[in-house]
């Protein structure tokens, strides 16, 4: 009889722990409006600038020529520059998982717009 009231015991926690979680992704969902980011950081192909602009598919359009010459970028803190990354069509996998070639540490979405284009 003990065995099936510890089993019970860690099943209602099991499931109270679930809701729990559960409850706090809607709360952060809600909170971010479940969208993503407004606007992302490129990096013009052609000119090696940099560009915030609305999230859109890669190679994206460029709104000062109005070409597709516009592709992700993420900042790394250790080289303080930006660096393209490919479009998660080439390698199936989230962008923001990417590692500096260089330091072979995490890249973020953000950072300043005045560093480097690496």
């Amino acid at each position: 009889m003990n065995k099936l009231a510890w089993l019970a015991g860690a099943a209602l926690v099991a499931v109270l722990l679930y809701l729990a979680a559960a409850l706090v992704g809607l709360r952060g969902q809600d909170a971010a409006g479940g969208e993503g980011p407004d606007e992302v950081v490129y990096v013009c192909r052609e000119a090696k600038t940099l560009v915030s602009a609305p999230p859109q598919p890669t190679p994206a359009v460029n709104p000062a020529t109005g070409r597709r010459t516009l592709v992700r970028a993420l900042y790394c803190r250790d080289c303080d520059g930006w660096r393209a990354v490919p479009p998660t069509e080439a390698y199936g996998g989230n962008p923001l998982s990417h590692a500096c070639p260089r330091h072979r540490q995490p890249m973020s979405p953000t950072g300043p717009l005045t560093a480097p284009v690496r």
